[in-house]
């Protein structure tokens, strides 16, 4: 092995043990409660149709009870759905938030959360977030999103959010994990064993998220 080698191994050896310890840093955050990046997942690519972020639960009843016990989620998603849309030149951001039940609540005969919950929250919020709507029918709002009233879509759970967004985007969109101290991306579709090796798979939700950290990057630097 050449001196060059020597110092190339020592350098990656390093990195490595920086990367070992950030990750490190982070499961402890989340570990104790003070970091919810799992609940806060962003799914976008530059310039993409929609632009979405998934606040809580995969499972709507889970959604609910956290929602019972808590007002504080929407108010740690809020800055991160700015930076979200920031990223991608949008100083102002105008956010529609998706309702819980459906038709988001009807005032209140289909549910209480978004007159109870949501919605006082989402008031206070406006101070800082001139652009937040208050929770609107999330059966409508991803159309209303395409058609460019709206920059940013909160969806309150899972499948609220990656229905429409994969109808949409499926090959190209992007997984960002906000509320990290570290920029994690990653391809929004899973592993697809079943094409393995076979070809065909495409490779352009992997090439956005490489480029959503570079830009998510370059922001944060620039902040």
């Amino acid at each position: 092995m050449t001196n060059y080698d020597d110092h190339r191994s020592i350098m990656l050896e390093k990195e490595l043990e920086k990367i070992i310890s950030e990750l490190a840093e982070t499961e402890s955050r989340l570990s104790s409660g003070g970091l919810k990046s799992e609940e806060i997942e962003a799914l976008s690519k530059k310039h993409s149709r929609l632009k979405t972020i998934v606040d809580t639960k995969h499972d709507l009843d889970a959604a609910r009870a956290e929602l019972a016990q808590t007002q504080s989620m929407l108010t740690d998603t809020d800055p991160a759905m700015a930076e979200l849309a920031q990223a991608d030149g949008i100083a102002q951001p105008r956010i529609g938030v998706c309702g819980l039940n459906p038709h988001a609540g009807e005032g209140g005969l289909l549910g209480y959360e978004e007159t109870d919950l949501l919605n006082p929250v989402l008031d206070q919020l406006r101070g800082q977030f001139p652009g937040v709507s208050r929770c609107e029918p999330g059966d409508t709002l991803f159309a209303r999103a395409l058609r460019g009233e709206f920059d940013v879509v909160v969806a309150l759970y899972h499948d609220q959010g990656l229905a429409p967004l994969k109808a949409v985007d499926f090959d190209e969109a992007v997984n960002v994990t906000l509320g990290l101290p570290l920029v994690r991306t990653s391809p929004d579709h899973g592993t697809a064993f079943g094409i393995a090796g076979k070809g065909v798979a495409s490779g352009k939700s992997f090439a956005n998220a490489v480029e959503a950290a570079r830009r998510l990057i370059k922001f944060r630097a620039a902040r």
